[in-house]
């Protein structure tokens, strides 16, 4: 099933939103914590190479620290900066006692930060 605007190509308006955000990251800003759907399986799986490499490309500076963790894995992530130590990490499920509230799994994280007490 496609969904989205139908005058775009599939993965157009995602690859130019990581286009616009990619400079945002690398501005500096620290700490930081980038959080939400990224709309991406990290590491790839399905979709489009392009589409993949502009997200590393734009992340490469942060620590994904959902990369990889879900069964499936996620699409929801949460990337820091690297003073940011994460101490758990949790998924949540779509389903809930048979309800479905979303159409994929979301992730819960606690941090320290280094240097702070």
């Amino acid at each position: 099933m496609r969904t989205g605007r139908r005058d775009r190509e599939l993965w157009q308006d995602h690859n130019t939103y990581i286009e616009h955000l990619s400079p945002i990251v690398k501005t500096n800003f620290s700490p930081l914590v980038l959080a939400g759907d990224f709309n991406q399986r990290l590491p790839r799986q399905r979709q489009p190479l392009d589409s993949y490499k502009l997200i590393v490309a734009a992340l490469q500076d942060l620590k994904i620290h959902t990369e990889g963790f879900g069964d499936p894995a996620l699409i929801d992530h949460i990337a820091t900066t690297r003073e940011f130590g994460m101490t758990s990490l949790r998924s949540i499920s779509r389903d809930l006692e048979g309800t479905r509230l979303s159409d994929h799994d979301g992730v819960t994280a606690a941090f320290e930060i280094a240097g702070v007490a």
